[in-house]
């Protein structure tokens, strides 16, 4: 996934979830600390293989007296020292799973360029439209090609273990060109 893709050209709006989808999430609420606790241990080998190569890849921060979950783990990379792209090259060709981008701004994507709002438009007129164009956040349009996000739910550590010691020789192997 590039972080330039387009993924939303038109609104959905169907929040029903469907009685089955409900009833296991039910279900797996009973199994929720075993299933953070996966992510949470997946993420700490990842962290660790991302020690000591911050001017390559930061990751993200967790504030002091919060809990993360751990859905993805976050990273920034230095573009500056090597693209998005390469990195993510680099790392498949070490063997790596790939990994997400975040994806676009919500008012960068073509639904709300294009007003493909399904009926809706008018929650938001052209005139207001005209309030979110690229520049409207700077900091995140910043941010947003640059992130990187490494999946966490890996039901075999021994995998994550894998895919953490080839992130540290992708991050290795930048450090040293």
């Amino acid at each position: 996934q590039d972080p330039e893709y387009s993924r939303h050209v038109s609104m959905g709006w169907n929040y029903r979830m469907p009685e089955l989808c409900s009833a296991v999430a039910l279900a797996q609420t009973e199994n929720m600390d075993a299933l953070v606790a996966i992510r949470q241990d997946a993420a700490g080998l990842f962290l660790d293989a991302m020690s000591g190569f911050e001017d390559i890849l930061k990751p993200q921060k967790t504030p002091p007296g919060a809990t993360n979950s751990y859905w993805t783990l976050a990273a920034a990379l230095n573009t500056k020292r090597i693209s998005w792209q390469e990195f993510r090259n680099q790392f498949l060709v070490n063997g790596g799973h790939g990994f997400y981008a975040a994806w676009q701004l919500t008012y960068l994507e073509p639904m709300f360029a294009n007003l493909e709002l399904l009926g809706r438009e008018k929650f938001i007129s052209r005139a207001n439209l005209e309030k979110y164009k690229k520049g409207a956040c700077p900091v995140a349009e910043d941010l947003q090609p640059r992130l990187v996000q490494f999946k966490t739910n890996y039901w075999d550590l021994n995998e994550a273990r894998e895919q953490a010691e080839i992130l540290s020789k992708t991050l290795a192997g930048i450090a040293r060109s």
